[in-house]
């Protein structure tokens, strides 16, 4: 048996994106910046893939930079920030991604601010308001967190920095495909989109960009992309990320109401059988597939490593920093100890799951949860 509960770190590519990229690779696998009849077949299918990918996300096609995924998007924020301005002010969320928060400390230098949660995992506007009236260059706030699946007033937040002229960054790679972007009605300046999170390829992603007066050039050479970012496109990645939105724009509202519907029921079965159990960011809106549940006593790395062996997979944080012998800095920006960040577990559900995994999965996790808790009492 294996039920994969890991959808935030990554999903398999749906057949769809698969053949979309086994189809350029091979029919379609000329240079799109060939004058040849080869080169204008790959521009032609780049252009439709750009095209699939903008519509899902509500910009247009030209506003987009396809990179290399969502960390390659996020740094190119900030390096063209650098660019722009020597030592810029910059505020961030608490609960951002590495592949912002860091590139953010690196580029302010002593002149970056870390906005606040609220219990419930939303952003604290107030501290927000605050900061603005004393100046930033840029804000940076996630659509929604990968961790908790709280959702961000991100509409609010465009609206407060809008009003003090501050442009606003939001990576949104855990809610594409989640939550109903709408880029060009959001607010938004900038937006980081990933594939690999809702069944596209590894390796794709786009920074969608209000205009391109908030950016400057990544990569140098042959000028593609409109200078942003020179290279060869990879025309296959795109088709696959293309594919992945195109299947999910069909059924956006059954694929959404089914994964949370998958969510609620694990959650109910967990708690039921685990009465003492919490789940983290319960009372804000969270994404369709996330799941944060703390056990009390219980080290969630070991409760891992149980389900695992029982061949369920799922994590404590973000793939990306998960590694780090650190609890999480967005469970304590909402106000848990750092016992009760340890004892969190992440469960992130995909159109792929069903409801027999579900209850499987609950089950499981009540009697490994009880395992541990035996072991520690007897130890």
């Amino acid at each position: 048996m294996e039920i994969y509960l890991d959808s935030n770190a990554t999903t398999r590519p749906l057949p769809a994106a698969m053949e979309a990229i086994a189809n350029a690779m091979a029919d379609g696998y000329g240079n799109p910046s060939s004058p040849h009849s080869r080169g204008a077949a790959a521009r032609s299918a780049l252009a439709r893939s750009r095209e699939a990918i903008a519509a899902f996300a509500g910009g247009a096609p030209e506003e987009l930079v396809l990179t290399s995924g969502g960390t390659e998007s996020n740094n190119l924020v900030f390096s063209s920030l650098a660019k722009r301005i020597g030592r810029p002010r910059v505020a961030v969320s608490a609960a951002e991604h590495p592949s912002v928060m860091m590139p953010a400390e690196t580029v302010a230098m002593g002149r970056l601010t870390i906005l606040p949660l609220r219990g419930d995992g939303t952003l604290d506007l107030e501290a927000l308001s605050a900061e603005l009236d004393e100046g930033l260059d840029l804000v940076s706030v996630q659509w929604a967190s990968g961790e908790t699946g709280v959702v961000q007033p991100i509409v609010e937040v465009a609206r407060l920095c809008r009003a003090k002229g501050v442009p606003l960054h939001s990576d949104a790679a855990q809610a594409f495909g989640r939550v109903p972007l709408r880029l060009n009605e959001s607010g938004v300046n900038l937006a980081t989109l990933s594939a690999h999170k809702m069944h596209g390829p590894v390796g794709v992603g786009a920074l969608w960009a209000r205009g391109k007066g908030l950016l400057t050039a990544a990569m140098f050479g042959g000028g593609q992309q409109g200078g942003m970012r020179s290279g060869t496109e990879n025309v296959p990645g795109a088709a696959g990320f293309a594919a992945a939105c195109s299947a999910r724009a069909q059924r956006f509202d059954d694929d959404v109401k089914g994964m949370a519907e998958l969510r609620d029921s694990f959650e109910r079965a967990v708690l039921g059988r685990t009465p003492d159990a919490v789940v983290n960011g319960v009372v804000a809106e969270r994404l369709c597939n996330t799941s944060s549940i703390r056990f009390e006593g219980v080290d969630g790395q070991a409760l891992v490593a149980q389900l695992d062996r029982a061949g369920i997979m799922c994590s404590q944080t973000s793939a990306c920093s998960s590694g780090r012998p650190e609890p999480s800095a967005t469970l304590l920006a909402m106000g848990l100890s750092e016992a009760e960040a340890w004892s969190t577990v992440r469960f992130s559900f995909s159109v792929e799951n069903t409801a027999s995994e579900a209850a499987e999965a609950a089950r499981e996790v009540a009697e490994a949860v009880t395992r541990l808790r035996r072991f520690v009492v007897l130890r």
